[in-house]
């Protein structure tokens, strides 16, 4: 799954603030776009806020297990305090420990210090009470780099719009902060904020399983040694826990999709659907590009999707298309519309608009991508490597001289390495 942005999405302050700036185009006279990875251009960054509130109270001495139990998961690895630390052992699934004395239900801030010893799945999972139900957070899970909420609305923090992807050096510490109010769950790491999940009206609950065994307040690694020190909690004041808060509108997005070689009728629902848990936004689908016989189409959006793959299409429709990228209307290519109009007049503008040539790919299956460009603001949260579990890997012909290379991937077939993102 790829897409191109022809510039910034100002109105996706929320959860494009880091690649917004990255992906301003370098020459604003032609059609040019770029390439990212889906995954990468929702990843959400926003400034750290201020807290205000009461004194903070330490809940880990760096000396005893006082006030805390060790959770009684079945296969539990072993549970010490060491030079300061809390250490959570890897045990055969979840090794843990709970809080015995009491603790806020609500309006209240938690901040820790968590380091991954060794392992490959999170290395520091904190449940929390959230007025009468629970929640986790999951820093580290599913393989080693998922950071999110479990669960909202039943999804866990692998599905949910709360989902971040990062990367976690082995014996480095990482500053964690959470803070629950009435409306709100938030969380940072290294004071960047990574999760701002209204809960009004939502559904809040851990997900099903021993976790449970760590209410009202635990913290858990699972199948990995993490260390933990520095752990304290505080109040907040009543007037900072119900501040208002103006939330971005959502982005207005143009979904236009079909073709041939793939089910559009029933991939388009199931992608919008799950970008929407995502990413701040609200789509308009259509399943052919009549809309594009009027010039002003994209007008009324944000940003227009193209999910398509057609072979052909009159010369007017894609003349409404390149013009209104040049005009600095956002466009996204989503998989097989890097080859789409291969049988048009206006391929090759076609090409041109997506910054890439490409024809064909690689038989479905798993690749390994890569990172050239580890400092980049679209690329420096994507782990690196990352295996997708299958996908067609597209085969580079050639790539906008203009374009900065931010990921590759070798071809498992033949061996040969692809361009799989870049702006």
């Amino acid at each position: 799954m790829q897409m191109t942005l022809q510039r910034p999405l100002n109105r996706a302050r929320h959860l494009l603030a880091t690649a917004r700036e990255a992906i301003r185009p370098v020459c604003r006279s032609r059609t040019r776009s770029c390439l990212i990875l889906l995954t990468v251009a929702i990843a959400s960054v926003t400034n750290p806020l201020s807290s205000q509130g009461a004194d903070w109270q330490t809940l880990f001495d760096g000396k005893t297990l006082r006030g805390w139990k060790i959770t009684d998961f079945a296969g539990g690895g072993e549970v010490n305090v060491q030079n300061g630390q809390l250490l959570l052992h890897a045990g055969v699934m979840l090794t843990g420990v709970c809080w015995t004395n009491d603790i806020p239900q609500t309006d209240y801030e938690v901040s820790l210090e968590a380091m991954k010893v060794e392992g490959s799945d999170f290395f520091c999972g904190l449940t929390f009470p959230v007025e009468d139900a629970f929640c986790s957070f999951i820093v580290g899970g599913w393989g080693g780099g998922v950071v999110g909420l479990s669960s909202i609305d039943g999804m866990d923090a692998s599905e949910n719009e709360t989902t971040k992807f990062l990367h976690f050096d082995s014996g480095h510490w990482y500053h964690l902060r959470l803070r629950v109010t009435k409306k709100k769950i938030e969380a940072w790491i290294d004071d960047e904020k990574l999760v701002d999940q209204s809960i009004v009206g939502r559904r809040i609950s851990l997900r099903p399983g021993d976790i449970e065994m760590s209410k009202p307040f635990g913290l858990a690694t699972w199948q990995t040694t993490g260390a933990l020190r520095d752990i304290k909690i505080r109040r907040l004041a009543g007037g900072h826990a119900e501040s208002s808060d103006t939330s971005p509108a959502p982005l207005k997005a143009l979904f236009l999709t079909g073709g041939g070689y793939h089910d559009y009728q029933k991939l388009a629902p199931h992608l919008t659907s799950n970008l929407s848990r995502l990413v701040n936004a609200q789509f308009t689908t259509a399943f052919d590009l009549s809309a594009l016989t009027n010039a002003g189409f994209a007008d009324a959006y944000d940003v227009v999707v193209y999910d398509v793959c057609f072979d052909n299409a009159p010369d007017a429709i894609l003349e409404s298309a390149l013009q209104a990228a040049r005009k600095g209307k956002p466009a996204v290519m989503i998989h097989c519309a890097v080859h789409a109009f291969r049988q048009s007049k206006k391929v090759h503008e076609w090409e041109t608009f997506c910054g890439m040539k490409s024809k064909v790919h690689d038989p479905y299956g798993p690749f390994t991508i890569m990172k050239l460009d580890r400092d980049d603001p679209i690329t420096k949260a994507f782990p690196d490597p990352w295996k997708t579990p299958g996908d067609e890997l597209y085969q580079t012909i050639s790539i906008d001289p203009q374009s900065h290379q931010l990921l590759k991937a070798k071809s498992p077939h033949d061996g040969r390495e692809h361009i799989v993102c870049w702006r």
